[in-house]
């Protein structure tokens, strides 16, 4: 059960000028209010800030704050739509893990063990990967 009810979601948003600020200084507060979908209702007192033009050094440092991309999507959406309808989004997130494979990632991942137990135990989301597309002939040919 939350600890946020209305008046207490209010009471908390009140203390901040941003949506971004309430975000990064009372995430609890802010994903109730969210998930209560009131928080157009208990942040109508914020200003907006819209900035349309973003260097590439900006979203790119906007995008170091983050492993996942997940993460730089819900806590920096402008930048991070801005980089994506800019054809940028993978050059400024290159440094975060990617959750999504590949057939030439899983690949080159299994390239590096000699059997499929090993393949298993080390790199489990690629062998599910490999198991679930019927690639575990293909992929790991050359292990024992």
């Amino acid at each position: 059960m939350s600890k946020w009810n209305y008046e207490l979601l209010k009471n908390e948003a009140l203390k901040y000028n941003t949506r971004s600020d309430f975000n990064k200084n009372s995430k609890g507060a802010y994903h109730s209010a969210y998930r209560l979908k009131i928080l157009d209702e208990i942040c109508s007192h914020m200003i907006v800030i819209i900035k349309n033009n973003y260097t590439f050094e900006e979203i790119k440092n906007e995008a170091l704050k983050y492993k996942k991309r997940i993460d730089f999507q819900k806590n920096s959406s402008r930048a991070y739509e801005y980089a994506r309808k800019n054809k940028i989004l993978n050059e400024v997130c290159s440094h975060m893990r990617s959750r999504y494979l590949t057939y030439e990632i899983v690949k080159n991942k299994a390239s590096e063990f000699n059997t499929i137990k090993e393949f298993r135990k080390n790199a489990n989301s690629e062998y599910e990967y490999t198991k679930r597309n019927n690639l575990i002939d293909d992929i790991c040919h050359h292990m024992k």
